[in-house]
């Protein structure tokens, strides 16, 4: 009976672990890692403005993603410059677009490009 008892115990133990191991596997599979480290960036002061309203066009097949247009800041002219939306294909069939960010820093504005994640 002792042994029956401390068997279900070790393997209710066994099954614990690998269920609560696979919890944190799904977690960490839906949250992107950060962006590829980039070139030279600038930090602008002043913050982008709100993106413009898009019409989205057909997309040209099942592959494609929509890829938002965003301003991208112009150091020659001083200004932001609006590059419109586009459709991409998708590198691999489980792949995501994560969207670009502009991350405040100091007294300015980072922006860290979108890039391609594979789930």
């Amino acid at each position: 009976m002792l042994k029956s008892r401390s068997s279900a115990l070790v393997l209710s133990i066994v099954a614990g672990a690998v269920i609560l191991s696979g919890c944190g596997d799904d977690d960490r599979a839906q949250q992107p890692p950060p962006p590829p480290p980039q070139g030279d960036t600038v930090v602008v002061e002043e913050a982008p403005p709100p993106p413009q309203e898009e019409v989205i066009e057909e997309s040209p097949g099942p592959d494609y993603v929509w890829i938002r247009g965003e301003y991208h800041w112009h150091p020659r002219r001083h200004e932001w410059v609006w590059a419109h939306g586009h459709y991409e294909r998708r590198p691999y069939s489980d792949s995501v677009w994560v969207e670009g960010v502009y991350v405040r820093e100091g007294g300015g504005y980072r922006y860290h490009p979108g890039y391609w994640h594979r789930r």
